[in-house]
């Protein structure tokens, strides 16, 4: 495991999508268009300011105000009517990933109304500034406090260079909230899944069958930040092993406090895992189901004796 993760940078590919590569030329509107909300009439409530007739709409969704004329137009003599929030799509693709932007307007109008030419090239700018220095893998990575969270700023996620990766932030503009995402498209290589990221990018489709691949596999679970590492049930069965051994050997009180603290320990730290604790717990069982018949033996021995 040490010799795999020291030459790691021969052995592992660089997979991850560069957000510099996109330029705003490369950028296209792939949508331009908005989200159409019914509201009804019932949920509109009227009132009056400084002598001017005014009405306020709000339900479960949204609130908003409407003036005389504006009421006389869309909302008189009608059951149902209708408010518009313009919304756009951007993406770029290339042979090493995918940068797709979304972006949602902050002003609710009452008739179809989409973004500007102007507005559009400015989303553009918005999204080449922000991805240039930011580094993607492929996966989205689940965000730690729940719904609408991101990865950015999560140290967490980093490639073998200590570089800080991500797969979607957000900007927040004045007349819109954007979302971007990235991923990275390039296929992994036979030996990148020898690495903790592995999970993070494109699954390799050559498989490790030979006989110095599968111990290559064996020794790499062997790193505890592994997502299928086996280092837990390693460390369980050796210390099985050796408190059991002392136990044994009759130095019971001993062996009990032995296995005290390594079920102590694996509780409170990474390794604790229904899987070592039924590695432990069943060494344990074994150690005294060995002993008991020893001491059988010893009491037929004496017996046979006298």
């Amino acid at each position: 495991m040490i010799v795999i993760n020291l030459n790691r940078d021969k052995l592992e590919n660089d997979r991850n999508f560069y957000g510099k590569e996109c330029s705003v030329d490369q950028l296209k509107v792939t949508k331009n268009g908005y989200e159409k909300y019914e509201c009804n009439v019932k949920n509109i409530t009227k009132k009056k300011e400084l002598g001017k007739i005014k009405y306020d709409y709000a339900d479960n969704v949204t609130q908003f105000e409407l003036t005389a004329a504006e009421y006389e137009k869309y909302a008189k003599g009608v059951d149902v009517f209708y408010i518009y929030t313009p919304e756009c799509e951007l993406k770029y693709k290339s042979n090493n990933g995918i940068l797709t932007a979304a972006f949602s307007g902050k002003e609710e109008y009452l008739y179809p109304h989409r973004f500007t030419e102007n507005e559009m090239e400015g989303f553009k700018n918005v999204v080449i500034e922000n991805s240039k220095d930011k580094i993607f893998a492929t996966y989205a990575f689940e965000a730690p406090f729940g719904a609408g969270q991101t990865s950015e700023g999560m140290p967490k996620y980093q490639d073998k260079k200590g570089r800080k990766l991500t797969s979607d932030f957000s900007v927040s503009l004045k007349s819109a909230d954007g979302f971007i995402e990235g991923e990275s498209i390039i296929k992994s290589g036979k030996y990148d899944q020898l690495f903790e990221d592995k999970d993070f990018y494109q699954k390799s489709t050559t498989k490790m069958t030979g006989l110095v691949d599968k111990f290559l596999l064996f020794s790499a679970r062997l790193n505890k930040n592994y997502p299928d590492s086996d280092v837990n049930s390693y460390f369980a069965i050796l210390f099985s092993i050796l408190f059991g051994y002392v136990y044994c050997f009759k130095k019971r009180d001993i062996g009990l406090i032995a296995y005290a603290i390594l079920a102590l320990y694996c509780m409170l730290t990474e390794f604790d895992s229904p899987t070592t604790h039924v590695i432990i717990f069943g060494a344990f069982a074994m150690a005294l189901l060995w002993n008991s018949r020893s001491e059988e033996a010893e009491e037929g021995e004496e017996n046979a004796e006298k």
